[in-house]
């Protein structure tokens, strides 16, 4: 995988996913708060801040950075299973997003997100052998000077 050189945000990483441009970042995060709008049920036990409103409120605006609930709605919206890769080397393994409440199959794309900075999209290189390029050098930062002399 490489980092793909678009806007570093949650739904221009989905967006290029997706349609492969970022420019559809907007209908994105509208599509995700029209799920969260119409199925409250879903995801309001997760929810801890002000009010419900207020939530739909800020996500609605643009340049809200997205968090669990707004990435789990897109997921759901667009029936597809979010890889996010982090640069925390502490969380080798990334997260996975699964839709719920779809049957068929489901798209899978794939996001990293560098810790407090941005979200970039991901695409895959050919003949490679590693998921993704965070992965790959996370894997490299946790080897152990054995193992280093065992690979070279």
């Amino acid at each position: 995988m490489m980092l793909v050189g678009v806007k570093t945000v949650f739904f221009k990483s989905v967006s290029h996913q997706l349609y492969g441009t970022p420019e559809l970042h907007f209908e994105i995060r509208m599509a995700g708060i029209n799920h969260l709008n119409n199925h409250p049920e879903i995801y309001i036990e997760s929810f801890s801040d002000n009010s419900w409103e207020d939530y739909i409120q800020q996500m609605s605006t643009p340049g809200t950075w997205c968090d669990n609930l707004i990435i789990q709605a897109v997921a759901n919206v667009y029936n597809c299973v979010v890889h996010v890769t982090e640069s925390d080397i502490n969380k080798p393994h990334g997260t996975i997003i699964t839709p719920i409440l779809h049957e068929g199959r489901s798209n899978t794309i794939f996001i990293g997100y560098i810790n407090e900075l941005h979200y970039v999209s991901t695409i895959p290189l050919q003949n490679s052998q590693n998921r993704n390029k965070l992965t790959y050098l996370k894997r490299k930062l946790l080897e152990s000077d054995h193992q280093k002399e065992e690979r070279l």
